[in-house]
């Protein structure tokens, strides 16, 4: 489709502002200043809702084309609160040292990104792998419908963000105390936030994204039962990465695309859209042992105390 593809294309607008707007939220939190943190990230979220629903009051006929159009205001629009949140923002050490040291500062930082890109291109791959399997077997049309699924079956993962953002910090700053425990509790709140989702998901599917939506409740109750192990392996993860530690998310994933994409190209042509949530959910628990045997590892820590 030409104008699907043109908006598409539009996107490339999208990454600069983004990325940048990325990299400050971790520059604040990796330094633990979580008030200026949480600014920037809920500037950005409040922006963009406030554009989407100011979308939907207007109901204007070419709502795709509005809706592309109000993701990228929101983004530059966090990108100008980042700037502005920069301000007075002091690096650590003389700055006399800093300036001096900024060319190999720039060197240093380019080699260190270079160790998180592998992991960064997996996992980004790793969130459309499903969607090529499906779409190969099934089409577009059931391929839209799991991606609604899946996209409810995730709402409650910005408290797997939080817990993310509060172990990477920990990984940065050397600390392992409880770190068992921190992963029982995560994984509690999250089948805690999953299970009453679950139990709506027939009312509130159709409700969210339109009544044309039949909800498969094998499916969405199988993407509901990944979904806390998927957070709970992203969050032991963010620790590891910040301990600059990223082999073992790099092999958490490897795991969990090799497992998604053999059993999906199996499991998808017998049982459907069951199929490929049974492969996403047997994936999911495959990479979060693999991360727990790492951090235990790590931490010293046997894998029972997880």
């Amino acid at each position: 489709d030409p104008h699907l593809a043109g908006l598409s294309t539009l996107y490339l607008a999208y990454v600069p502002a983004v990325y940048f707007f990325m990299l400050v939220v971790f520059l604040f939190n990796g330094t633990g200043d979580f008030a200026r943190f949480n600014l920037v990230r809920l500037g950005f979220y409040v922006a963009n809702l406030i554009l989407l629903i100011s979308i939907w009051a207007a109901a204007p006929s070419a709502s795709l084309d509005w809706v592309v159009m109000a993701n990228l205001a929101a983004v530059y629009g966090g990108l100008a609160l980042t700037i502005w949140l920069l301000r007075g923002f002091q690096p650590s050490g003389d700055a006399s040292i800093v300036a001096a040291s900024h060319t190999s500062e720039v060197r240093r930082t380019l080699r260190l990104a270079l160790v998180f890109a592998i992991p960064a291109a997996l996992a980004q791959f790793s969130i459309s792998a499903y969607q090529i399997v499906l779409e190969h077997h099934m089409g577009a049309g059931p391929l839209g419908l799991f991606v609604v699924y899946y996209s409810y079956s995730r709402l409650f993962s910005p408290v797997g963000s939080a817990i993310g953002s509060h172990l990477f910090h920990l990984g940065i700053v050397g600390g392992n105390r409880d770190i068992a425990l921190t992963f029982r509790r995560s994984l509690i709140i999250y089948f805690g936030c999953s299970l009453p989702l679950w139990l709506i998901a027939g009312w509130l599917i159709p409700l969210l994204f339109g009544r044309g939506f039949v909800v498969n409740p094998w499916v969405v109750g199988l993407l509901f039962v990944s979904g806390p192990f998927t957070l709970s392996s992203a969050t032991l993860a963010e620790f590891l990465n910040g301990r600059q530690k990223v082999g073992a998310n790099t092999g958490g994933l490897v795991i969990y695309l090799a497992a998604l994409v053999f059993l999906g190209w199996w499991l998808v042509p017998h049982y459907g859209l069951v199929g490929m949530a049974l492969a996403m959910l047997v994936a999911d628990i495959l990479r979060c042992v693999y991360i727990i045997i790492q951090v235990g590892r790590d931490t010293q820590q046997h894998m029972v105390d997880f």
